[in-house]
């Protein structure tokens, strides 16, 4: 008998397809989106098998996959992922090769102290984990003022270019309030043409 177990490892990640073409007969329009820089949740599913279980009782224990995931948090999750042969290379990326952060996860499951986060976890897990601690709750002081740096904004929320590049918010597991006061700050932007 073969026993078999699997642990699924989560991540996310932004790329672009410089070379995205669409054939007009089969795509509604030809539009190539996927040829601007965008993001990406993926998943990457191990399967591990074994002829007979060990003195535990198991295939292997998870905590021998930790390595995997340290690799896949250090590499992959929330990185930029480019062609070398993409025409944008060496601007994107800059003359030494190094990828710039593209996006970052503002909230998560727990209270960052930044700003609100939504509840996630379910069932027994909210009796076992404090997940309430600035749930649902909007940004705090720091947070307002850690957002508008990672945007290249001034406490004013003009851009400032001595802040470095923008770097895009993903509002996953952001709380409603939090989100609102965000896209309070997008807007103002985009009214002003940025």
């Amino acid at each position: 008998m073969t026993w078999i177990i699997d642990k699924t490892f989560e991540f996310c990640y932004g790329h672009r397809v410089h070379t995205q073409t669409l054939n007009g007969e089969y795509a509604a329009d030809l539009k190539c989106a996927c040829r601007h820089l965008h993001g990406h949740e993926g998943k990457m599913q191990v399967f591990l098998t074994a002829p007979k279980l060990d003195n535990t009782g198991m295939v292997t224990d998870f905590r021998h996959l930790e390595w995997l995931k340290k690799w896949i948090n250090t590499y992959i999750d929330h990185q930029f992922i480019i062609d070398k042969n993409d025409p944008l290379y060496t601007k994107i990326v800059g003359e030494r090769g190094l990828v710039p952060v593209f996006f970052i996860t503002f909230a998560h499951h727990f209270d960052n102290r930044l700003c609100g986060h939504a509840h996630s976890i379910p069932g027994m897990g909210k009796i076992l984990m404090k997940q309430r601690p600035h749930m649902n709750e909007g940004f705090r002081r720091n947070g307002h003022r850690i957002i508008r740096e990672i945007l290249g904004l001034n406490l004013a929320g003009e851009p400032d270019s001595s802040l470095g590049y923008r770097i895009l918010i993903d509002v996953k597991h952001m709380a409603a309030r939090s989100r609102v006061e965000y896209y309070d700050l997008v807007k103002m932007r985009l009214a002003k043409g940025d």
